[in-house]
């Protein structure tokens, strides 16, 4: 759990950094954006990756699945589940995993300002 809570803080801080960055004010308070985002980020292998898709697709890193005998996503809940599709690129370190636990809430990516901005909300 204490590594669940890092990798929050971290994409919290991302989050806030890309706030500021286009310029948007006021900034929303810590607690708020922790509040929001919490229950899209997932552990997958000790790691971290997100639910960018309500139909159970997450996004993580080549390097937490390659070589692995098995991976295991927890949601924040703490519902742990195993993978029904994994697909990796590993010279862009991209892993895309599939899960199926019905609907789930998503970070979403859009650019605004020729910046990449994480959105929580609707698929």
């Amino acid at each position: 759990m204490k590594q669940y809570k890092w990798v929050l803080t971290e994409l919290i801080f991302f989050v806030i950094g890309l706030i500021i960055l286009v310029g948007c004010t006021p900034l929303p308070a810590y607690s708020q954006v922790f509040n929001k985002i919490k229950p899209a980020v997932v552990s997958v292998n000790r790691a971290t990756g997100w639910i960018y898709q309500a139909s159970g697709i997450i996004v993580t890193n080549n390097h937490v699945v390659a070589g692995v005998q098995s991976i295991t996503v927890q949601l924040h809940n703490g519902k742990t589940c195993t993978p029904v599709s994994v697909k990796t690129d590993p010279a862009a370190d991209l892993a895309v995993l599939k899960i199926d636990v019905g609907k789930l809430p998503v970070l979403n990516l859009i650019q605004k300002l020729n910046a990449t901005i994480i959105t929580y909300g609707k698929d």
